[in-house]
């Protein structure tokens, strides 16, 4: 089984889990597709250890909370992608 293209372009490869922060509801999709090649966390409180995190961010002081969070968590050569929404993206703003 492979991910979805989104997800392959991501560097998903088939990690056991993945840590999911503040997505919008227009990546839920995505979201209910990779829970059949992955386990899905959203809790950053009780997750272990962890190799692969996305997280939805709106200001750059996020990425420092978030980073704080995961730093202890994130095995070696772990990934961590963090996404900014477009200005022109009227639903993900401050």
């Amino acid at each position: 089984m492979t991910a979805t293209p989104l997800f392959k372009k991501l560097n998903f490869k088939n990690h056991e889990q993945i840590l999911v922060l503040d997505s919008p509801t227009e990546f839920e999709p995505e979201l209910h597709t990779i829970k059949n090649f992955t386990v899905l966390e959203t809790d950053i409180e009780t997750i272990g250890e962890i190799e692969f995190v996305l997280s939805f961010v709106i200001v750059l002081d996020a990425i420092i909370v978030v980073y704080s969070y995961i730093d202890e968590k994130l095995i070696f050569y772990g990934l961590v992608l963090f996404f900014f929404p477009k200005k022109s993206f009227k639903n993900y703003t401050l």
